[in-house]
C-alpha cells in the first residue's frame, strides 16, 4: 500500500516560510504588531522585538523545512546555498494551489481527467487533492470549484507528470 502524502499545516509559519521562499521573485512579505511592547519600551524597541522575533521563527522554519527535506543545503565553493528540493517544490505548489482566491460570481475552475485503468492509484490521488483543495466532484472525473486555481493546479499536475490526463478549464455558469 503506498503511504499518503503528508502537507504542511495550512496556515503554518513553516508552510507559510515555503510560499514565501517560492514566491520571492514576487515579493512576498507579512507584518506584526506589537502595541504593548511600544506602551512599555517605545517604538524602537517594537522594531528590534519584531526583527528578532521574525528572524528568530524564520530560522525554526527554514530548519523544519530542511528538516521535511523541502530544502536543502550545499556547498558551492566557499558559500553554503539553500535550495528548494524536488519534494519542496511540489509542497509549494501544492500550498499555491490551496491559497487560490475566490473567482468572480458566476464562474468557477473546473478539472476533468481521464487516467488509464493501469493508472487508477493516480485517479484516488487526484480525488483526495481535490477534494482537499475545495473542490466538489460533478462526476468521478469531472471536479468544480470556485476558487482561481487553474494556473497553479496546472503547473502542479505537469510538475508531477499527471498534466496530460488532466484538462482545466476556469468557466462562466450560464
Amino acid at each position: 500500500m503506498k503511504k499518503r502524502k503528508k502537507h504542511l499545516h495550512q496556515g503554518s509559519y513553516t508552510s507559510d516560510l515555503l510560499v514565501e521562499i517560492g514566491d520571492y521573485l514576487v515579493d512576498m512579505c507579512e507584518g506584526f504588531e506589537y502595541p504593548r511592547i511600544a506602551g512599555y519600551h517605545g517604538v524602537g524597541a517594537v522594531q528590534e522585538f519584531k526583527y528578532a522575533k521574525a528572524l528568530s521563527e524564520k530560522r525554526d522554519a527554514l530548519y523544519r523545512l530542511k528538516r521535511s527535506k523541502f530544502i536543502e543545503t550545499n556547498k558551492i565553493a566557499d558559500k553554503m546555498m539553500d535550495r528548494i528540493t524536488n519534494k519542496g517544490l511540489e509542497e509549494y505548489l501544492y500550498q499555491k494551489v490551496m491559497r487560490a482566491d475566490l473567482l468572480s460570481e458566476g464562474k468557477f475552475c473546473l478539472v476533468i481527467f481521464d487516467i488509464p485503468e493501469d493508472r487508477r492509484d493516480i485517479r484516488g490521488e487526484i480525488r483526495r487533492f481535490l477534494s482537499c483543495a475545495a473542490f466538489i466532484p460533478i462526476q468521478k472525473s469531472v471536479w468544480a470549484s470556485p476558487f482561481d486555481a487553474a494556473e497553479e493546479l496546472s503547473k502542479f499536475f505537469k510538475f508531477n507528470g499527471r498534466r496530460k490526463w488532466i484538462r482545466i478549464f476556469t468557466a462562466d455558469e450560464s
